[in-house]
């Protein structure tokens, strides 16, 4: 029998590079090549076509070898090996075969290999053994002797490994010498801008859709689900309640993502999925997840969750995913148990707004309107006014009456998000409940919140009004309201060319006591902006560095990071 009598042809075949392959191009235009490079990244990261563009960029021959599971084996690893390589060098490997095929150690039958490789002087030959993860665990000692060799490769020779298991053993000192480059799913997913750029050159006409653009988004870079979603554009897609919903990409997660998985692991990534920030502590805590360290770590391992801290997190696309299975699979009671215990761990640790979703998921709205009142403050100054209304989209009515500060939350966020009559209709509503209750504070805070819209919207005949109504409750304003108010006011007298009045009421703000409470330190930061703005005008540099640098500190003490990024930059013009 021929040595390729029983080999699959397809296996020792690059792939096809479609012309309009998603790729990084920064990967693929590298002048000088390692050699070894190492992709490393979970299921649908487009490893094995940025394996093939590598090949196509460095030149030369190419001896592929698309791995699978029946491939762990010595005799049947070299014997594939082997013919990889004979397609350049005919004669090559008999002693290698009868090596692995008598039990040789394969440290030296990687040695023979690459010895003789090396006798034949290949001018340019690049190896690829496409997901090697079917070794790393079968036959570790395997991969292990290829890295003992990685720098001791033939003249000519380069290799490329794919992988969705990260690659074991130590590569620091190989990475440092810059043989070894291990570029991993980081790297091989796409950045939003290289997102909108691929739609703008594949969907053209849906490039702009803001639903087609934020379910592009929702992948958060993953290649395979973009080519998915882009392969089609005239397919109808709908969005469910948990996010992204396309045919192909959900059956693709649930093949490769879900359902090759053991049914242990299936049972424990449904029940993580569940955790606003899965950690072993809280899997244990609340799910009652004794094996939590070791599962989440093999799930890193292959690339399902990404580790941030303390933290793992799920990809958008196979957290949805998981969600969606656990609302078809798993009793609701028993969900609602899950997010009950995870909504009281959170809160026992003082993170409110990781109790939220778990409080909303279990109906409990009062509990939930107080986290939502500890966490937003901090949210709105983070940026993210969109995601405090999808929550509160998702409250019944009567929860906003009994707490009615929340409809000036959402009011703010409708108003943000472009749905101005709504905003303004949940101002009104809020008034309305706060007249009735005799609140003045809570009067006086949306007064000052109408006429900042009416501002905005240069609609002068409300903003008198609303100005009118909010000084006339005043004297009950909290401390953080009364800044606001003044920050607005000094914003009119600004557009009116009055730079003494918006002086006066910027420093009105920093006059006010301070309660210690994160908005107020906002507008007392905004405040020290515009006065360094000011100052800058009056060519006052003295004065302009001292309040910008109060702004900084303002930005440090309260960790407002893009106030901190903001207020460097306008230090520049120092």
């Amino acid at each position: 029998m021929s040595l390729d009598a029983w080999l699959i042809p397809s296996k020792l075949s690059p792939p096809a590079l479609p012309a309009d392959a998603l790729l990084r191009e920064a990967l693929t235009a590298t002048a000088r090549e390692p050699a070894v490079t190492i992709l490393q990244a979970g299921p649908g990261g487009a490893k094995t076509l940025t394996a093939a563009a590598l090949v196509r960029a460095i030149g030369g021959e190419v001896a592929w070898y698309a791995l699978d599971q029946d491939d762990a084996d010595p005799t049947t690893f070299f014997t594939y090996m082997v013919a990889a390589v004979r397609a350049h060098v005919p004669p090559f490997g008999e002693e290698v075969r009868a090596m692995a095929g008598q039990g040789a150690p394969p440290k030296a039958i990687w040695g023979r290999f690459f010895q003789s490789l090396g006798a034949y002087d290949p001018p340019a030959l690049t190896l690829v053994l496409d997901d090697l993860h079917w070794l790393i665990t079968a036959m570790p000692d395997l991969v292990s002797a290829l890295t003992y060799y990685m720098d001791k490769l033939p003249r000519g020779v380069r290799i490329i490994l794919t992988t969705r298991k990260r690659y074991p053993g130590a590569l620091g000192r190989l990475s440092a010498a810059g043989t070894v480059r291990v570029v991993d799913e980081a790297r091989l997913r796409f950045t939003p801008a290289e997102v909108d750029a691929y739609l703008r050159a594949r969907v053209q006409g849906l490039a702009d859709d803001p639903a087609f653009r934020e379910r592009a988004h929702a992948l958060e870079g993953w290649p395979l689900g973009l080519d998915l979603l882009t392969a089609d554009p005239g397919r109808a897609l709908t969005v469910q309640s948990q996010g992204l919903s396309d045919p192909d990409i959900e059956a693709y997660i649930a093949e490769e993502l879900y359902h090759s998985q053991p049914a242990r692991r299936r049972s424990f990534m449904l029940r993580a999925a569940i955790l606003e920030e899965p950690t072993p502590e809280a899997c244990r805590e609340v799910l009652q997840l004794e094996d939590a360290t070791e599962m989440l770590q093999s799930l890193e391992a292959e690339h399902l969750v990404t580790r941030r801290g303390e933290a793992y997190v799920f990809p958008n696309h196979l957290r949805s995913f998981l969600r969606t299975e656990a609302e078809r699979t798993v009793p609701a009671e028993e969900r609602r148990g899950w997010h009950r215990w995870a909504a009281e761990h959170y809160r026992d640790l003082e993170k409110a707004e990781l109790a939220i979703p778990h409080l909303i998921a279990c109906g409990d709205w009062r509990a939930a309107g107080a986290a939502c009142r500890a966490a937003f403050p901090r949210m709105r100054h983070d940026g993210r006014l969109a995601l405090i209304g999808r929550w509160l989209d998702t409250f019944p009515d009567n929860a906003f009456e009994q707490d009615p500060y929340l409809l000036i939350w959402h009011g703010s966020a409708l108003a943000r998000d472009g749905r101005l009559p709504e905003g303004l209709a949940a101002f009104d509503r809020a008034l309305t409940a706060f007249v009735a209750r005799e609140d003045r504070a809570g009067q006086f805070k949306v007064r000052v919140r109408q006429a900042n819209i009416a501002l905005a919207r240069q609609e002068n005949r409300d903003y008198a009004n609303y100005l009118l109504a909010a000084q006339a409750l005043a004297s009950d304003g909290e401390p953080e309201d009364l800044a606001d108010l003044a920050l607005i006011r000094g914003h009119a007298a600004e557009q009116k060319g009055d730079l003494e009045g918006f002086r006066q009421f910027n420093e009105q703000v920093l006059a006010q006591k301070d309660d210690g409470s994160l908005e107020l330190a906002a507008s007392r930061y905004i405040a020290h902006v515009n006065l360094y703005t000011y100052q800058l005008h009056r060519g006052a540099y003295r004065e302009a560095h001292g309040h910008i640098e109060r702004a900084i500190a303002i930005a440090d003490e309260r960790n407002f990071y893009p106030y901190m990024l903001a207020a460097k930059i306008q230090r520049l013009h120092l």
